[in-house]
């Protein structure tokens, strides 16, 4: 781990991976710190995606579906249901346990260093602007500096 890149994404789910992947790939040093011990587990959100959101950015890999989605029913906290049938759209539930560790590879083979078990804990401010973060990382205390 270095004490300074040009960008520090703290995080390794989908949005922090895809952050790091088109950072890394313009030639930045960025780095993903992710708090917990593997990137996609635990799941932290809804894992329903939209076909033309998902293959806008990635090519789509069968071993991240678990399911399709036609369609869906909305309930209202009073019990009406509305149910909706998809017409030009096919959704996903994901596995987001492999879908998120593969974004992490995609961001870590265009250059990302990546690193579990670092706990974000404060940010740096330097000149009134955030310059960096505080982390516990192996059980010591370290700091990044960075410009993002």
């Amino acid at each position: 781990m270095k004490d300074s890149y040009d960008v520090v994404v703290v995080g390794g789910g989908p949005a922090g991976s895809m952050a790091a992947w088109e950072t890394a790939k313009s030639g930045a040093s960025v780095c993903i710190l992710e708090k917990d011990r593997d990137i996609g587990y635990p799941v932290r959100c809804g894992e329903a995606a939209g076909h033309s959101g998902l293959t806008q950015f990635v090519e789509l890999k069968q071993s991240w579906i678990a399911e399709k989605i036609t369609g869906l029913t909305l309930v209202s906290p009073s019990g009406i249901k509305v149910d909706v049938d998809f017409k030009a759209e096919i959704g996903y539930i994901l596995n987001r346990r492999i879908f998120d560790y593969d974004l992490s590879l995609y961001a870590a083979n265009a250059g990302a260093a990546v690193y579990t078990k670092a706990y974000v804990k404060g940010v740096l401010i330097r000149n009134g602007s955030v310059g960096g973060v505080v982390l516990d990382y192996l059980g010591k205390e370290k700091e990044i500096k960075a410009k993002i």
